[in-house]
């Protein structure tokens, strides 16, 4: 690779306005244009293959989209990172939490030594969210909303549902038009190979282990979002095609 920069396109299938990521690699300046349905690793492997203080997939930070827009997850055990969003300060993620990006670009600094920033810019149309969760999510700087985790919880997406979970979760995980047919109960208990009762229970079980006292519990959609920024679910998650048990199945590997 040469000093000039080299774009890799992973995906032109959906209507979203892509982020683009720049990294300075010991070849040179690589550029590459995400999609929407898919995960970009921020791994070692991509960053510096020999800089062993840099976290291996699917453990080190990522970039996703969700309906709140692009959106840096640091899902490493021990690595953090700083970002310096536009016409503001550098703060820090640390493992487990979330950054949701501003319009413009956005340095992204691995608190690790010998490895440049990384560049992200993220089109104005994607930054501006879903104007009904302002008062859940800040752009353009580190944000984790909701209750803390607590063994229940846990136990809950450790345990045997957790495929059915990110089923129902699905079509707020991952811009894939495919998997807007998961909104359907149904649909997505068929999907993991259970029944809609189950899919209640396991609903129920999450919102009393993280909301015992609120008399409106939260929609799947902030449900997802919740686990997400946390780096517990994301489109990493989604079931594979292959897997799927109900017959308009869809739903694609992510990338």
């Amino acid at each position: 690779m040469t000093s000039s920069a080299t774009s890799a396109v992973l995906s032109d299938a959906y209507d979203i306005p892509r982020a683009t990521v720049s990294i300075t690699t010991r070849e040179g300046l690589a550029s590459f244009t995400l999609d929407p349905a898919g995960v970009f690793h921020l791994s070692r492997s991509v960053l510096d293959p020999g800089n062993t203080q840099l976290s291996r997939r699917p453990h080190c930070p990522q970039i996703v989209h969700l309906h709140t827009g692009w959106m840096l997850v640091n899902r490493s055990t021990k690595l953090g990172v700083r970002v310096a969003p536009p016409s503001a300060p550098w703060s820090e993620i640390p493992p487990g939490r979330a950054h949701v990006f501003s319009a413009g670009t956005t340095q992204v600094q691995f608190l690790v030594a010998d490895v440049d920033p990384v560049t992200v810019t993220v089109p104005p149309a994607t930054a501006q969210g879903d104007e009904s969760c302002e008062d859940l999510v800040s752009h353009g700087r580190s944000t984790v909303w909701g209750p803390e985790m607590n063994a229940e919880a846990n136990k809950i997406l450790r345990g045997p549902g957790r495929d059915l979970l990110v089923a129902v979760l699905a079509p707020w995980l991952s811009a894939d038009p495919t998997l807007q047919e998961h909104k359907s109960r149904r649909v997505a208990a068929e999907c993991a190979g259970y029944s809609v009762s189950a899919v209640d229970r396991i609903l129920s079980r999450l919102r009393n282990a993280l909301w015992p006292d609120e008399p409106r519990k939260p929609s799947r959609e902030h449900i997802a979002e919740y686990l997400s920024q946390r780096g517990l679910v994301g489109p990493q998650d989604l079931p594979r095609a292959e897997n799927c048990r109900h017959e308009q199945g869809r739903a694609r590997p992510p990338r």
